[in-house]
């Protein structure tokens, strides 16, 4: 029997990134200042959003791992049959680590070792997007390593492998720019702001990897 729930997915967080640019630092520079920082302000806002789903992954009920500790082949397996048990589809799985456990990851010969190709891609394509993954596990998940992850070396990351309907993102306001010049203070202020909101939205389509 299909059935239909509803997600209420609140739309609440408004976050701005700024720089203000004094004219006697713009001209004794001898460069422009607003170009320099002005591309800093897309990236501040980009990983906050990016911060913000990190934060959604321990949710997740389904779990495998430790935390602060090297995670084995075994939980790639079970975690891989938490989705398959659920039947998430084979398009658009994922696993994100932070890069000590990827550096756990890199001591497995069925990592390294082309014999074992199966289970890893060819290696690194083109685009950023592409190349910020490593491995392809599974034939299925590209792995991407992050220092966004949310945890720390000590305690220990909250690493995930999930299908992209696992979480919601919703972006009421994309990236917006406000400019001002202050003659009170002979400067230039440029702003950057966002609204947003997200959610977890199938908990069944992933998978909190405790872990390094």
């Amino acid at each position: 029997t299909i059935t239909e729930t509803n997600t209420d997915i609140t739309v609440a967080t408004h976050e701005y990134a700024a720089i203000a640019v004094e004219d006697i630092v713009e001209v004794q520079a001898n460069r422009d200042m607003m170009t320099a920082y002005s591309g800093k302000l897309g990236y501040a806002l980009g990983l906050a959003i990016d911060d913000n789903l990190a934060g959604l992954v321990d949710n997740f009920s389904q779990t495998v791992g430790a935390l602060a500790a090297e995670n084995e082949w075994d939980d790639f397996i079970r975690a891989d049959q938490y989705l398959n048990d659920a039947n998430v589809p084979q398009d658009g799985r994922a696993i994100a680590l932070s890069p000590a456990a990827q550096a756990g990851m890199l001591k497995w010969d069925r990592m390294l070792n082309d014999d074992y190709s199966f289970v890893h891609g060819g290696g690194r394509a083109e685009t950023s997007l592409e190349r910020s993954y490593r491995k392809t596990l599974l034939g299925v998940y590209p792995i991407y390593m992050s220092n966004n992850v949310e945890g720390t070396n000590a305690a220990g990351h909250d690493n995930g492998m999930f299908q992209k309907e696992a979480l919601a993102l919703v972006m009421q306001m994309q990236p917006t720019v406000k400019h001002q010049y202050d003659i009170d203070y002979l400067t230039d202020k440029v702003a950057m702001h966002q609204i947003y909101g997200s959610q977890e939205m199938r908990d069944d389509h992933g998978v909190w990897m405790k872990g390094l």
